[in-house]
């Protein structure tokens, strides 16, 4: 989110605006006058303004200008019937208000709506329609929003010769959303996708023509269709129709999903409580199988299957009912459509921490099991290991999402642990902890968006197995305040540190072995120390810098934003190339 700075004259008038709309509240029930949209290079717009029974500010939208005006926190965006086409926006691919911008896209820019809270955008289902012309483009993103409703709108790509590499909704870091008696269709490549986002809900629309999926989902949690009509999306170079990683409690519910082509109906990876229920299936073709399932087994019942092209019911694992029992063949064939119900996901129950309050005032967590680590995980506190070997294959939601601090993120071959915006957490270990991943492609620790994190004594890296690594052991991306000491990071694993866009890092008596591309990685990382390291065998050179400031490396500054370096001596000397 790009944040705008409004002059005290424009404040000033809107604080008149709110006190006039209130005493006219108080005499009559007649609409407020129209009031200022969000600060933006977009020509401001006088919009007409009400109430809704929920005390949301309704605005009446006719125009692309008015709806990029007319964006903010508990809104209801009415839009009058037309064609919205986002590409024909005044400033486009340069405007940006306090909560939206335009990310480019290859061929153009994809809206971007960013930080909201309560945001309803409706209209007229066959005669409102939100579009965008670059084939590269999102039509719509949303990310780190809640309480979002897509409600009665049409939204994909303008109708114009070529394929898309674009899709429609994408959801980023979102919670509480709904899409509601709305179309989204091709071209466009998917019809939703969601990252890290968690209570979705679609109901009573149509998902269609969409060139590779219908929906995708990575590290969510509770994403449910009800009602809708899936028809005449995919191709059988794209996995399932619908493709399910990391993720928990996702539910197809009286569904009708026809005319579609893909490899299997339903891929899932790692995700727990994949349902399908209450649903007809009919006169899709599908090269593979109907489930494709890694980790853990979907869920199928009251459905019919009918005229599918599909060589095998199942996978590596077969789908089972609701009583857990394995599916055959037979009972797939045999099973009679019936109108299902589904209360969401089933929570597991809550692991019990020995923990207490420091005398600083933080949480403080003693741990000894993988689950305990991973239930410990949050803000303000303090993680201390018991000596043991803690590989995080071996959780209970392994794969599954995990916590608001921390998901599983697909890497190819298996999960991998991601630890997100959390301050001030410390994880130190007694002597002997080790802490292993067994997915080749997955970090050990990843940490996204956070600050003040102190991690000590515990050695770590990739279990001891045959192949060669394509993951590293620590990795760090958008965070400040790090602070590592006493640790030992080895290979299996491409690095032992990695940092992107990160500042204020210490690294203090530390060894980094065995390590197959180098031991540390920065990439726009401003101030790191690094001190009385020990890096030995790993691939030389063993640092490269990428856009960085203030690296110093035992004692003495590297010069340059970048490069490659080599330990000789204890000191990291520079790697010229000839």
């Amino acid at each position: 989110m790009k944040i705008k700075q409004i002059c005290l004259g424009i404040i000033f008038c809107l604080m008149c605006l709110m006190v006039l709309a209130g005493c006219q509240m108080e005499a009559t029930e007649t609409t407020a006058p129209p009031s200022e949209p969000p600060a933006s290079e977009t020509p401001p717009y006088a919009l007409p303004q009400g109430q809704s029974v929920t005390g949301e500010s309704i605005f009446q939208v006719s125009t692309v200008d008015e709806l990029l005006a007319a964006i903010g926190n508990n809104r209801v965006l009415s839009l009058s019937e037309g064609v919205y086409d986002l590409s024909l926006a005044t400033g486009y691919g340069t405007a940006s208000g306090e909560n939206w911008y335009w990310q480019e896209s290859y061929d153009g820019y994809e809206l971007v709506i960013s930080g909201i809270n309560g945001l309803r955008i409706c209209g007229n289902v066959e005669k409102t329609e939100i579009l965008t012309q670059p084939r590269y483009a999102d039509v719509i993103t949303f990310e780190d929003c809640s309480g979002i409703t897509i409600q009665n709108l049409t939204l994909g790509h303008s109708p114009e010769p070529g394929l898309c590499a674009g899709g429609v909704v994408y959801l980023d870091g979102c919670e509480e959303v709904k899409i509601e008696d709305s179309y989204l269709f091709g071209c466009g490549i998917i019809g939703l996708q969601a990252y890290n986002s968690k209570a979705i809900t679609v109901s009573n629309s149509h998902i269609y023509d969409c060139s590779q999926k219908a929906v995708q989902l990575n590290s969510c949690n509770d994403v449910r269709l009800e009602d809708c009509k899936i028809h005449n999306n995919g191709s059988d170079f794209y996995g399932g129709l619908f493709q399910v990683e990391t993720s928990k409690g996702f539910a197809i519910v009286n569904c009708d999903i026809y005319e579609n082509e893909a490899a299997c109906l339903i891929s899932s990876s790692y995700s727990q409580q994949v349902n399908l229920l209450g649903s007809e299936v009919r006169d899709n073709t599908f090269t593979q199988c109907l489930f494709d399932a890694v980790g853990y087994s979907p869920i199928v019942d009251k459905c019919s299957f009918d005229s599918n092209a599909d060589p095998l019911p199942f996978g590596q694992l077969p789908a089972l009912n609701t009583e857990g029992k394995p599916l055959t063949r037979d009972d797939i064939e045999a099973m009679q459509r019936e109108k299902a119900k589904y209360e969401g996901p089933i929570e597991a129950a809550p692991v019990e921490l020995d923990e207490t309050v420091n005398e600083d005032g933080l949480r403080e967590v003693t741990v000894s099991t993988v689950d305990e680590f991973l239930a410990a995980i949050g803000s303000d506190t303090v993680i201390k290991l018991k000596s043991a070997t803690y590989d995080l294959s071996t959780a209970t939601d392994y794969g599954a999402y995990g916590t608001d601090y921390y998901y599983w993120n697909d890497a190819f071959d298996g999960p991998s642990l991601i630890i997100s915006g959390v301050s001030n957490l410390s994880i130190i270990a007694e002597e002997g902890t080790v802490i292993a991943a067994i997915p080749r492609y997955a970090d050990v620790l990843h940490f996204v968006n956070c600050d003040n994190l102190r991690l000590s004594g515990f050695t770590a890296g990739h279990t001891e197995e045959p192949g060669s690594c394509a993951g590293g052991v620590l990795n760090f991306e958008n965070c400040w305040g790090i602070d590592i000491e006493d640790c030992h990071l080895y290979g299996c694993g491409i690095l032992g540190i990695q940092a992107y866009c990160c500042s204020d890092i210490a690294v203090k008596n530390t060894e980094i072995y065995d390590c197959s591309q180098g031991a540390i990685a920065l990439y726009t990382v401003m101030d790191a120390k690094f001190e009385n390291m020990d890096i030995h065998d790993c691939m030389t050179p063993e640092i490269s810098l990428h856009d960085c400031m203030d690296i110093i490396y035992e004692g003495e500054l590297i010069e340059g934003g970048g490069g490659s370096f080599c330990i000789k001596d204890g000191k990291a000397i520079a790697l010229v190339y000839r």
